[in-house]
C-alpha cells in the first residue's frame, strides 16, 4: 500500500468553487485519488502559495 500525498487540514468546506482548508477545487477533490503522485505534489506546490495558514483558534473561530 502507497502513501498518497495530500493537503488535507480537516476543515472541509466549499466556499466560492475552493476548499476552505485546503484550498483545492470541487473537482480536484473529486479526482484526487485518481492522479498521479507528480500530479498531487505539483498541484500541492501551487496551493502552497494561495492559502492563509489558519491557527487553531482561526480554524475553531470559524466554526463556532
Amino acid at each position: 500500500m502507497s502513501i498518497i500525498s495530500t493537503p488535507c487540514i480537516k476543515v472541509c468546506r466549499l466556499v466560492g468553487g475552493k476548499c476552505e482548508g485546503c484550498g483545492r477545487t470541487f473537482n480536484q477533490i473529486q479526482n484526487w485519488l485518481s492522479y498521479s503522485e507528480n500530479k498531487r505534489k505539483r498541484i500541492m506546490e501551487k496551493l502552497n502559495g494561495q492559502r492563509p495558514i489558519l491557527t487553531v483558534n482561526e480554524r475553531d473561530e470559524n466554526y463556532s
